[in-house]
């Protein structure tokens, strides 16, 4: 979450502008702008949630991967079993997904002994992008997600652990310099350098914030899209309030389900979530098997916003809750009633 560089013109009075255009500022002035800015969200970061709006609208996942995620995960156990033996730790590959409502994340792996300290394995391309030095390592987005698995998992510290171990000669091209993947003969405390972050829970209010201001832009977009693609011979929707993602906390060397910011060494990002498909004590219905028994026509996630039915996405699956099937098709019905009688109106 990187601030941005201007504040949001919607934001903006003769008086914050008169205040900007000081050269000296006051203690509460100089507040009152930081406060603007905070409430503003940068254009990448709406850039990024269009990315967003466009793969919920078409059903579909942009995914990602490289050579730098695929020896991240091909190597992922031989970097915790470095990290365990020059630590002295006994670590092991988590497999709790936590929510908070807010956001949502899986951690690596989490120590949730007397030691309380989480912890997310990098494993590094070569060692041209192995940091050497943890001011190497730091990185103001990647902290965010550390942020965001402190506040699940309500721990004080996590740290950052990124390891260089050999590169598997499958993911070698030819070009590439074998001194620089294969490195058995470098002591392994050589080979990990670690970042840590302590908790900060002002700046997980200011996630809040920004959370917040991304859901009302991702319906902003939602809406823009309807009005700007009706369907053929009907009125362009009318804007409803679709569901908002919470956010998702993800490791780029798992191939994302969504665009963003990668670092040549696989380093991760705070990103979005895409839905998970209902749970069980609420049913849901599966957009792909209600066009089957439709049989006519195809209904899609963008139909059942117009209706102002929400829905999830579980990967390229589009569902609906099953308690608003009879106000969908009611919906359907009422919206082709309106369209046969505009045309039985027509001379």
């Amino acid at each position: 979450m990187t601030a941005p560089a201007s504040i949001d013109p919607a934001l903006l009075t003769p008086e914050v502008e008169a205040i900007q255009a000081k050269k000296e500022r006051t203690g509460e002035e100089k507040a009152l702008l930081e406060d603007l800015k905070l409430r503003t969200l940068s254009e990448g970061a709406k850039s990024y949630i269009r990315e967003l709006v466009r793969q919920e609208i078409w059903g579909v996942d942009f995914s990602f991967s490289s050579k730098y995620t695929e020896k991240g995960k091909a190597v992922e156990a031989e970097g915790l079993a470095l990290l365990n033996r020059v630590r002295g730790l006994n670590l092991v590959k988590n497999t709790e997904r936590r929510s908070d409502g807010q956001i949502t994340g899986e951690a690596d792996t989490v120590d949730l002994g007397p030691r309380r300290c989480g912890h997310d394995l990098k494993c590094s391309w070569s060692l041209q992008t192995f940091p050497a030095f943890v001011r190497d390592c730091e990185d103001a987005l990647y902290a965010w997600q550390m942020r965001g698995y402190m506040r699940l998992w309500d721990l004080e510290r996590w740290e950052v652990n990124y390891v260089m171990v050999n590169t598997p000669e499958d993911l070698l091209g030819q070009h590439e310099p074998q001194h620089l993947h294969l490195v058995e003969h470098i002591p392994e405390h050589m080979r990990l350098t670690t970042w840590a972050i302590e908790r900060d829970r002002a700046l997980e209010a200011q996630m809040d914030v920004k959370l917040e201001l991304a859901r009302i832009y991702y319906t902003q977009c939602i809406a823009e899209f309807a009005a700007t693609h009706p369907a053929h011979g009907l009125p362009a929707a009318s804007p409803t309030a679709p569901w908002q993602p919470p956010l998702e906390l993800i490791d780029t060397q798992q191939p994302p389900r969504v665009l963003g910011h990668v670092q040549d060494d696989g380093r991760a990002l705070m990103l979005p979530e895409q839905p998970a498909a209902p749970q069980e004590t609420a049913p849901a219905l599966n957009i792909g098997q209600i066009n089957k028994r439709l049989g006519i026509f195809d209904v899609k996630a963008t139909t059942a916003a117009a209706l102002g039915i929400p829905t999830v996405k579980d990967r390229s699956a589009v569902h609906l809750p099953a308690s608003s099937f009879t106000d969908f098709c009611n919906g359907l019905i009422a919206h082709i009633a309106d369209v046969r009688d505009s045309y039985q109106v027509q001379p």
